[in-house]
């Protein structure tokens, strides 16, 4: 039997998580291949994950994160109904909603990749799904799981969120190039 940590099954958790986006292989609307471009991207952006979350708070963070994805986007958990089932989109099939909506569409209809978006997609899925892997947001949205918390719940939310973090930030460290446009690691 194998027993493992808590700290060995994020550091695993993250690997893998980390492995996704530095396998991702994204066609933009040329054909190139941006994918080590939301990497990048990714890496910025788990870099300053804790910090962000430390000084604002983890809901004010989420909601940064999704506010960044695609506001209009209905987010829901496994658990939650929702009437309009067409505009929702579960987290556990973000990977299909991810890839749609790398795209955003400007005025002429033309689309336009989004590194940003994608980026910020993917560190929000990882962060939901990790915590609902541990059944810290009751099969919901990750945001909308911490507003229903009590005081005590949230603070243990954000501690396995800053926690998932740490792991995730050094994987992506080790396997993502850095992002040349935020002059990071200068």
């Amino acid at each position: 039997m194998d027993i493992k940590t808590l700290d060995q099954e994020r550091a695993e958790f993250a690997y893998r998580s980390v492995l996704e986006v530095a396998n991702l292989s994204v066609k933009d609307s040329k054909g190139n291949d941006r994918g080590s471009e939301v990497g990048s991207k990714y890496r910025s952006y788990v870099k300053s994950a804790p910090v962000l979350i430390l000084t604002n708070g983890l809901g004010q963070a989420l909601a940064f994160y999704r506010s960044k994805i695609k506001p209009e986007a209905n987010i829901v958990g496994p658990n939650e109904n929702t009437d309009n089932q067409n505009n929702s989109v579960l987290y556990t099939k973000l990977p299909e909603w991810i890839i749609k909506m790398m795209t955003e569409t400007k005025t002429d209809k033309t689309p336009k990749f989004s590194a940003d978006r994608l980026a910020y997609a993917y560190l929000y899925k990882h962060i939901a799904e990790w915590l609902g892997e541990r059944g810290l947001t009751d099969g919901k949205d990750p945001l909308k799981a911490y507003t229903e918390k009590n005081a005590l719940n949230a603070v243990l939310l954000t501690e396995e969120t800053i926690a998932f973090l740490n792991w995730l930030r050094r994987f992506a460290d080790a396997m993502l190039e850095e992002d040349k446009e935020s002059g990071e690691g200068a």
